[in-house]
C-alpha cells in the first residue's frame, strides 16, 4: 500500500509539472500574439492618419503661365563624347556645305600658291605611347656622348617629338658629312634635340614598338613631313 501511495504521488507531482509547463507554454503563445495586434492596430492607425491628410490636402488648380524661351546651352568639348562631336561636326560641315550652293558665284582670280604643306599623318597608338616613352626616358641615358658628339656645338635641346620620314629618307652620322644608312619605306622616329636644320634621332618607332637609339643619326629636315 505504501508503494501504491507514494507512485500516486508522484503521477501527481508529474502531472502538477506538465500542467505547468503548458500554461508557461501558453503565456508565451499569449504574448507573441498580443505583440502581433499591437503591431496591427499602429498599421492600421497610420492608414487612416495618411487617408485623413490626402483627403485635407489643398486641390492643385492649373492656370496657364508664359513659357520662357529655351536656353541656350552651351557644351565645352570636354563635356562631349567622340561620337557627339563627330555628329556636331558633320551637321555643321552640311549646313556650310548648303550655304555655299546657295551663295551667289564671282568671278574672281584664284591665285595658286607657291608649295603646298604635306599634312601630319594620323598618329597611331604605338606613336603616341613612343613620343610618351622618349619624354619618360632616363635624361641621362638620353644624352649619351653617340647621341651629341663634344665635337658639334649649338646643339639645341627641345621637347620630345615625333617625326615621320619621306621615302627614300637618308641618314648621315654627322650633320651630312658621312652617310650610314637609306631607309627605303616610310618611317616615324622621335628627337628631343636639334641644330639648325638638322635632327638627331633619338628614338625608332618599329613595329615593336620605341627603340632607343645607340648611334648617332643625323636627317636633315627636308627629308622630314
Amino acid at each position: 500500500m505504501k508503494h501504491i501511495g507514494l507512485m500516486v504521488a508522484m503521477l501527481a507531482m508529474l502531472w502538477a509539472d506538465a500542467k505547468d509547463d503548458q500554461i508557461k507554454a501558453l503565456e508565451r503563445e499569449l504574448a507573441i500574439k498580443k505583440q502581433e495586434i499591437q503591431i496591427l492596430l499602429i498599421a492600421i492607425k497610420n492608414q487612416k492618419q495618411e487617408s485623413i491628410q490626402k483627403s485635407n490636402a489643398p486641390s492643385l488648380s492649373f492656370q496657364s503661365v508664359d513659357t520662357p524661351a529655351p536656353t541656350k546651352v552651351i557644351l565645352k568639348p570636354s563635356m562631349l563624347s567622340e561620337e557627339a562631336i563627330s555628329a556636331i561636326d558633320r551637321e555643321n560641315q552640311t549646313d556650310t556645305d548648303t550655304l555655299m550652293a546657295s551663295a551667289p558665284t564671282q568671278n574672281t582670280d584664284v591665285v595658286a600658291p607657291e608649295a603646298t604643306q604635306a599634312t601630319t599623318p594620323e598618329e597611331s597608338p604605338e606613336e603616341s605611347e613612343a613620343v610618351q616613352q622618349e619624354a619618360t626616358t632616363d635624361t641621362i641615358a638620353s644624352r649619351k656622348e653617340s647621341h651629341a658628339p663634344s665635337t658639334i656645338a649649338g646643339i639645341i635641346y627641345t621637347k620630345p617629338t615625333k617625326y615621320h620620314l619621306i621615302e627614300k629618307a637618308t641618314i648621315f652620322s654627322d650633320l651630312g658629312q658621312s652617310r650610314i644608312e637609306e631607309w627605303e619605306k616610310e618611317r616615324a622616329f622621335t628627337s628631343n634635340r636639334r641644330k639648325g636644320e638638322w635632327i638627331l634621332v633619338t628614338g625608332r618607332i618599329t613595329s615593336r614598338g620605341w627603340e632607343m637609339v645607340e648611334k648617332s643619326m643625323w636627317i636633315h629636315q627636308s627629308h622630314v613631313k
